[in-house]
């Protein structure tokens, strides 16, 4: 899933609602939840996350963090939700090459499947694409 804008109090519902449409899905073993446009987290947004991962474990599934810039990784830090999460399952976004989180965030999918191959969808919305973006999926979900 991409998450775009400010994560504050404001947006936190929103965010828990959506992610909890999407583990509605039985099928669903692991989220990857891109934050690279996502700024301003906030307490509110931080225990919103912190109740996913933990639902998420519960329910023996796993979330991975990719792209997250250096502001969000230091509220993830900070707040203690880098632990939570395992530092094993964050991948920081790279401005030069935006996509390499994301692909090491797959990889890291593929590692807790074990599998080599994973059956990966990316849902792709052309109207929310930004030019230099390389191609991501702004407001898409990817799971």
């Amino acid at each position: 899933m991409h998450v775009e804008g400010d994560l504050f109090f404001g947006a936190a519902e929103l965010f828990r609602t959506q992610i909890q449409r999407t583990c509605s899905d039985p099928n669903l073993k692991i989220i990857i939840l891109r934050l690279k446009n996502a700024r301003h987290l906030d307490a509110t947004s931080v225990m919103a996350l912190e109740e996913l991962i933990r639902v998420m474990k519960q329910a023996n599934r796993h979330l991975i963090i990719s792209g997250a810039m250096r502001d969000v990784v230091r509220v993830l830090k900070n707040s203690g939700l880098i632990e939570v999460l395992g530092r094993e399952n964050l991948f920081m976004g790279n401005a030069s090459n935006p996509n390499l989180s994301t692909r090491d965030a797959l990889k890291r999918a593929q590692e807790i499947l074990g599998f080599r191959e994973a059956d990966v969808h990316i849902y792709y919305d052309p109207r929310h694409s930004r030019k230099g973006d390389g191609g991501g999926s702004a407001g898409s979900p990817a799971g």
